[in-house]
């Protein structure tokens, strides 16, 4: 083929399938206008997502992080309120110990003096039974008939009877 028949070929094919070409490539170039388009606005509502995504992520970051301050405040506030209830409750037991202490030295100096007490009674009572046994015994001796005197009364008596018919 020569050139002339090339370029009548293209000129043929202009006529015949041109205006389609033009057609299709018009078509096509709006076909890419709209997938710019839709690629531009699916694009920007990427960014949106990724924008209001990224934004909920750092509040929730800022919430995690005031969370975890104010339980580690709590908690320090707690250790505190512990340590202070361990040393008020240590500071009460070494009271009431020394109060126990206290108390038992107390209760027995009390006992020493009760004990004391009771056995100076007991021996006061004591000498008083002595003393009251050796008055009673005194007086029974004092009223007791001796054996001489005894036996004289009852020789008197025999010689007595023994005189009388």
């Amino acid at each position: 083929m020569s050139s002339d028949q090339q370029s009548s070929l293209d000129q043929v094919r202009e006529i015949l399938f041109g205006v389609q070409a033009k057609e299709i490539s018009a078509k096509f170039g709006e076909v890419d206008h709209h997938f710019q388009q839709y690629r531009d606005d699916v694009q920007r509502r990427f960014e949106g997502l990724e924008w209001g995504l990224r934004q909920e992520l750092a509040k929730t970051a800022e919430r995690i992080t005031a969370e975890a301050t104010q339980r580690q405040t709590d908690l320090e506030s707690h250790a505190e309120r512990l340590e202070e209830v361990s040393r008020d409750l240590q500071a009460k037991f070494e009271q009431l110990d020394q109060q126990i202490k206290a108390s038992e030295s107390a209760l027995r100096e009390e006992m020493d003096v009760r004990l004391r007490q009771l056995s100076h009674d007991l021996t006061l009572r004591c000498d008083q039974m002595v003393r009251d046994f050796h008055q009673r015994s005194d007086t029974l001796d004092k009223r007791k008939v001796d054996r001489q005197s005894l036996r004289d009364i009852l020789h008197s008596l025999a010689d007595q009877m023994s005189d009388e018919p």
